[in-house]
């Protein structure tokens, strides 16, 4: 099997960047996995779409690092010692930037592999790099491993928390942990659940054991097809059009988008469950390029949510003066993003408890999260969603959760504190806890792309 040649060897090498089997454009990068140069355009129209043409190299360098592993990522310096103290702009560039988010990436001067012979989506990939990212095992060099070896989803993976990809079935899982309160991941599966009662394109979100740790794990949205866009990189390649809601409404009426009900859905939960981090890498579109058609990426990433990095002293569900990122990367209060919603979704408090009771449960049995903080969650819950009714001016019995109900939710969940105790977290590989994945729906129809 070919070998990797270290990118310390020389001190500046040649490299193509392909989209699938389309060579684009020749490049220089240097002994750290830093571009230096673009030297050569072969195929303008398929450069990345955030590229900007009067600061090409400037632009190709934020959207290649956009895809990589951020240094300040939760315990990933561990992670990148057992690979030797590696870079992660090398640690990609020795995977030849092959990934689950688009179909882009580099072949090198001295490498001759292929798309079909290499793509994730066809041809699986490695664990080397996630059981060493993630797992902190084992110490090894990648310049030591066969070329496959390197090739890994996870060295494009962005965001803080603690993630990687995994593959069962022959699909590919991204799993995701939790920050200080362990609550990350219960409530990206309480999004799940309320998105599902709305009936609105969504990733599914599910609570899994894996290696006897909690996290939540979503099937890959998109296929050989289909590259993820998101809105950072929309606004970049619009940048006539004000960073807003309404600049990005506009940006889909261009690219031939309608369906906004996935949007004000996204807008309600969001408030519903004080989601704080809808940034515009958290707001996507899917771009099929080989018939060149648009369409909203399922509702993801929820799991900043119910003050989830907020002490119990600071914490007031019913208070929606609170500023969030949402549709911008400054901040925007509740009641504004309210206003961006055209037609307002209708949850009744029916459909609303049978998820909370089903997030609680979770929570008890499976979070690592002081009583005290559960039974808070559990009231909060229920007066910020009769909160938010009354903002909208649903006020009738059927959009709001009487008090004796949230007092029997209270309770419920003060029972199952005392006498249920928690799960025994499974050692074994890989456990699903729920079960919202089969919900997923095909993105493009074979009769669409013929």
């Amino acid at each position: 099997m070919t070998k990797v040649t270290s990118i310390h060897a020389k001190k500046n090498m040649n490299c193509v960047l392909y989209q699938k089997s389309n060579p684009i454009c020749r490049l220089t990068v240097d002994n750290n996995g830093i571009f230096q140069s673009i030297d050569e355009i072969y195929d303008k129209e398929r450069l990345p779409i955030r590229l900007d043409s009067a600061n090409l190299l400037e632009s190709f360098c934020i959207w290649w690092k956009y895809y990589t592993i951020p240094v300040n990522r939760d315990s990933i310096r561990i992670g990148l010692e057992k690979l030797g103290n590696i870079s992660p702009e090398e640690l990609k560039y020795l995977g030849a930037g092959f990934n689950l988010a688009n179909q882009y990436w580099v072949q090198t001067e001295d490498t001759q592999y292929t798309w079909e012979e290499y793509n994730l989506y066809e041809n699986g990939f490695s664990n080397y790099i996630g059981d060493a990212i993630f797992n902190h095992t084992p110490y090894y060099s990648p310049n030591s491993l066969t070329l496959k070896q390197n090739f890994s989803p996870d060295t494009s993976l962005n965001g803080m928390l603690k993630k990687r990809w995994v593959t069962l079935n022959h699909t590919p899982f991204l799993l995701k942990g939790s920050s200080r309160y362990d609550q990350n991941v219960f409530n990206e599966v309480f999004a799940t659940s309320l998105y599902e009662k709305l009936g609105v394109p969504h990733t599914p979100y599910d609570l899994v054991f894996y290696h006897g740790e909690i996290y939540c794990a979503c099937p890959c949205q998109t296929n050989r097809h289909t590259e993820i866009i998101s809105g950072a990189e929309l606004f970049s390649r619009y940048s006539d059009m004000k960073v807003s809601y309404n600049g990005y409404c506009e940006i889909m009426k261009k690219l031939n988008v309608y369906g906004n009900n996935i949007l004000d859905a996204m807008n309600y939960v969001d408030v519903l469950i004080a989601n704080t981090d809808r940034h515009l890498g958290n707001i996507a579109v899917l771009h099929d390029i080989d018939i060149d058609v648009y369409e909203h990426m399922p509702i993801f990433d929820s799991g900043t949510s119910l003050f989830c990095d907020t002490s119990l002293d600071y914490i007031d569900f019913a208070d929606f003066s609170n500023s969030y990122r949402s549709f911008t990367n400054s901040f925007v209060k509740d009641t504004e993003v309210l206003n961006y919603v055209s037609e307002m979704p209708y949850l009744t408090s029916f459909d609303y408890m049978e998820c909370v009771e089903q997030y609680m449960k979770l929570i008890t049995q499976y979070a690592n999260m002081k009583p005290s903080r559960m039974l808070q969650l559990a009231k909060g819950v229920c007066v910020r969603y009769n909160a938010l009714q009354v903002q909208i001016g649903l006020t009738s019995p059927t959009y709001q959760i009487e008090e004796i109900e949230i007092a029997h939710l209270i309770e419920s969940v003060r029972q199952q504190i005392q006498t249920i105790p928690q799960i025994e977290r499974n050692p074994s590989k890989f456990q699903f806890i729920t079960n919202h994945s089969g919900c997923c729906q095909p993105h493009f129809s074979q009769d669409e792309r013929q």
